[in-house]
């Protein structure tokens, strides 16, 4: 479970990257990484 947990630590960052690219994709990303915290928190 704790791995889980890194991994979606790990793919945060990676929006936090693709964020400063586009503004346009930063809303998509924005919405998925909500859903996939959500999913993330559960796991946990």
């Amino acid at each position: 479970m704790a791995k889980i947990c890194r991994g979606g630590q790990k793919t945060f960052t990676k929006i936090g990257i693709q964020k400063s690219r586009g503004f346009e994709r930063k809303q998509a990303i924005l919405r998925v990484s909500k859903i996939s915290a959500e999913k993330i928190q559960k796991s946990c």
